[in-house]
């Protein structure tokens, strides 16, 4: 989605954003919910390229 595609890019771009982002999609880590648990994933994914 367009949204996820925006943070992935703040991700990408900006340490403190990433990590903003990062905590406040925490708990989607143990998320039910396959769509959240991706989108967890996603982004996280995105943070390990950047390292």
């Amino acid at each position: 989605t367009a949204a996820l595609n925006v943070l992935k890019q703040i991700i990408r771009r900006n340490l403190e954003g990433a990590d903003s982002i990062l905590k406040q999609t925490a708990e989607f880590s143990t998320s039910n919910n396959p769509k959240e648990k991706e989108i967890y994933d996603d982004l996280q994914f995105e943070l390990k390229i950047r390292s």
